[in-house]
């Protein structure tokens, strides 16, 4: 007897789509488009999903649009990128069937938005990027990146520019009034800046909606600003070339804002106006300018002269561009914290005892210490004026503190052993641990030798003596280290390092080269030496504690991790999804391949197939 086999029918599939509701945000758009093709009810399930989300920088939207531009490309490769290249046409009948999918767009071309603003009328989120004029698209052989510098003026730009500005700029302004109902989110570039800035304020007025405005270019009185859009929480400002802080002055309070971003810096007149206007501000992100702290004229603001209450802000983050002739954070921070007693989280460019003490000392709620650099690299230059302890005075004094995100600043061993930590409910780490006693090379042989004629009884020299003293010395300093990182048990992420090489210290310095048979290789130095050996034979076992540990970095560290501490990590550590520290470099020129480095990644990945290799991002 034959049995027959009852199909579902495409109705009776429909039920999946609350789940695909759910799950769909968490696909990538190759997932969806894999699941698309499956049938035509899951056609109809994922559609939306896939045209939720568009940005013209990902996926496959560059080459489809501008395959010239793309990097490396290959004579071959550039004939069968002109091929598939999509004209005007074709994204407009993309979008006018799709459009009205379209919840988060994201665009730096006036291919996308031009046919968006005649399709596109339920945006959520609007990002308008530093724009490519690929428009009218018969310039396609050299599409001109837009900078203010090359088209500051009208008279300067040749006037097929000036008319792909001022159209891109008019459809621009339409998508965003087409879809002022539903905005939640807008991001301004500076190309809208010349066509339509005196109309800035009404558009943005009549999107009642928008909670979240980034703005990179236009500028526009904070206060005005402010009183216009009653409704705006977050609001970020970066602009590159007007950089007057009296434009962000605030003379009456604006309860609305919840988060202020400001990437350039502000006088302490500016600063203190912030604080006493925006009495619900939670999250402030600005630089400052740190000779107001230093010095009593110009904008200084007195002390005696602040009259509001403490603010109720809880994260506070100063940035800074390029480095200080001098470090003034400790100036800047004892003026500032004692006006904001709830801080729960804090970031600054620079940490020394100095401004330790201070963040110490007014930071009682501390929970999360950030560290924004100003320099890429973590390589000792030469000159360096030592380790300062300001990351030990945070971690021995900030019983909340559950992040600490330093992994530039660097620890001595001996500060670590002699001075345990409180903050023990820490939950991030990336902090590197140097001043490790380690034996070299010689004393390793001295060691081994050593240890045999001890077995033997016999009579040891001076050096073999040493050698057994300095062994103990190491394993003692390591295992008390291991201590006091294995009480740590809630770490996820433990960073004890990151990329040490930078190509760009090679033209500051320079490198020597390197020859090996018949092949050149740059020599970027080596791994740092007075690190942690990670092995088990120094004790690395006491980090069996770490059971949730997600995140594990090495890449500057000097370790000895071997195969039998790969299959240790691999069992002990049963949450781990990344390593940083065995990954395969890619992107300095003339390195020479690390064999053993190759070998224990493929020997980790048999192990662990669900764990991740590359590097930390700076």
């Amino acid at each position: 007897m034959s049995g027959t086999h009852n199909h579902p029918q495409p109705g009776k599939i429909l039920f999946m789509s609350e789940a695909t509701d759910i799950f769909g945000s968490y696909l990538t758009p190759p997932d969806i488009l894999s699941c698309i093709l499956v049938c035509r009810a899951w056609y109809a399930l994922f559609i939306p999903h896939l045209y939720d989300t568009l940005d013209d920088s990902l996926y496959a939207w560059p080459e489809l649009l501008d395959p010239s531009h793309k990097q490396g490309t290959t004579t071959a490769r550039a004939i069968t990128l002109t091929k598939t290249r999509k004209d005007l046409e074709w994204i407009l009948q993309i979008f006018t069937k799709y459009g009205h999918l379209v919840r988060r767009l994201c665009t730096k071309r006036y291919l996308f938005s031009d046919a968006a603003a005649q399709t596109c009328t339920r945006l959520t989120s609007l990002k308008l990027r530093k724009a490519y004029l690929g428009y009218p698209f018969e310039e396609k052989d050299n599409p001109i990146p837009w900078h203010p510098a090359e088209l500051s003026t009208a008279l300067q730009r040749p006037p097929s520019t000036v008319d792909r500005v001022w159209i891109g700029a008019q459809w621009l302004w339409h998508l965003i009034q087409r879809n002022k109902e539903t905005l939640q989110e807008l991001e301004l570039c500076d190309f809208l800046s010349t066509p339509y800035n005196d109309n800035l304020l009404d558009t943005l007025e009549s999107c009642r909606r928008l909670t979240k405005l980034t703005n990179n270019w236009i500028s526009v009185p904070f206060q005005d600003l402010l009183k216009r859009m009653s409704h705006l929480r977050h609001y970020t400002y970066s602009n590159p070339t007007y950089h007057s802080s009296a434009a962000l002055l605030l003379t009456s309070p604006m309860p609305q804002l919840v988060t202020l971003r400001i990437f350039y810096g502000i006088t302490k007149a500016v600063f203190f106006s912030l604080l006493s206007n925006l009495p619900n501000l939670e999250e402030l992100t600005t630089g400052c300018r740190y000779e107001d702290y230093i010095r009593g004229d110009g904008d200084d603001v007195p002390r005696s002269a602040i009259k509001f209450a403490p603010s109720r802000l809880q994260r506070l983050h100063f940035t800074r561009w390029s480095p200080p002739h001098q470090n003034e954070d400790h100036r800047m921070l004892n003026e500032i914290l004692p006006w904001v007693p709830d801080l729960i989280e804090i970031g600054i460019s620079h940490l020394d005892c100095k401004t330790a003490i201070v963040i110490v000392s007014n930071c009682l709620q501390l929970q999360s210490f950030r560290h924004n650099p100003y320099t890429v690299s973590i390589r000792r230059y030469h000159g360096s004026a030592g380790v300062d302890n300001g990351p030990g005075i945070v971690l021995c004094n900030s019983v909340h503190l559950t992040e600490f995100d330093g992994v530039r600043y660097e620890i001595e061993a001996r500060s670590l052993v002699l001075n345990p930590w409180i903050c023990e409910g820490l939950v991030v780490l990336r902090l590197q641990i140097v001043g490790v006693t380690r034996l070299t090379e010689e004393e390793e042989m001295d060691y081994k030798q050593g240890l045999l004629f001890q077995r033997l009884n016999r009579i040891l020299s001076e050096a073999e003596t040493k050698a057994l003293e300095k062994y103990e010395e190491v394993q003692n300093q390591h295992y008390k280290i291991y201590s006091q990182l294995s009480k740590l048990v809630h770490l996820k992420v433990l960073e004890l390092g990151m990329e040490y090489r930078d190509i760009a210290v090679r033209y500051r310095f320079g490198f020597a080269t390197i020859q090996r048979g018949a092949q050149w290789y740059q020599d970027y130095g080596d791994p740092f030496p007075d690190t942690l050996e990670l092995s088990l034979s120094s004790g690395l076992e006491q980090l069996s504690t770490l059971t949730k540990l997600e995140v594990f970095g090495f890449e500057s560290v000097d370790h000895r991790i071997d195969e039998e501490e790969l299959i240790w990590m691999a069992e002990k550590w049963p949450r781990l999804r990344v390593m940083r520290g065995l990954h395969e470099v890619d992107d300095l020129p003339l390195l020479r391949h690390d064999g053993e480095k190759w070998h224990r990644r493929v020997f980790m990945q048999r192990l662990r197939p669900d764990v991740r290799h590359e590097k930390r991002y700076r």
